[in-house]
């Protein structure tokens, strides 16, 4: 990725370690409707992230700009969540991006609900894992 600041650093060997536990918790979601507090703090600072990477993504994309002040931290995560996009080949794939990482929030949510749909976690799982390692180079 290039040259990082101290606090940039610091970011994203936060969310390194983030994404290695989200990873590890949707690993073991398996047929679980009802997670430990540890595991349901897990996946919400998860969707955090996401919400972080969205709002990177909107202000890349132009929405909201007049309601939005992205921070340095959103755009850092976005970048990264992009890169991870094309190293998984998701890129081609998907015509909005934007709306493919509401797309995987909303996966994430339904996780946290109880509710699971075939393939979903694999995909989550795949993203969480391939983000940790963007974020480890």
């Amino acid at each position: 990725m290039g040259y990082l600041g101290m606090s940039e650093k610091s970011q994203t060997l936060r969310y390194a370690l983030l994404t290695t536990k989200v990873t590890e918790v949707l690993l073991d979601v398996g047929t679980k409707k009802i997670f430990a507090d540890r595991e349901k703090e897990t996946l919400e600072r998860g969707v955090q992230l996401l919400d972080e990477i969205i709002d990177g993504a909107n202000f890349v994309d132009g929405k909201d700009l007049e309601s939005m002040s992205p921070t340095e931290e959103s755009l850092t995560t976005y970048r990264y969540a992009l890169s991870t996009l094309q190293a998984l080949q998701l890129i081609s794939k998907v015509e909005k991006i934007t709306e493919k990482f509401q797309q995987l929030k909303s996966d994430m949510q339904l996780i946290l609900s109880g509710e699971q749909k075939a393939g979903v976690v694999e995909h989550l799982m795949d993203f969480f894992f391939s983000l940790g390692s963007a974020f480890r180079e």
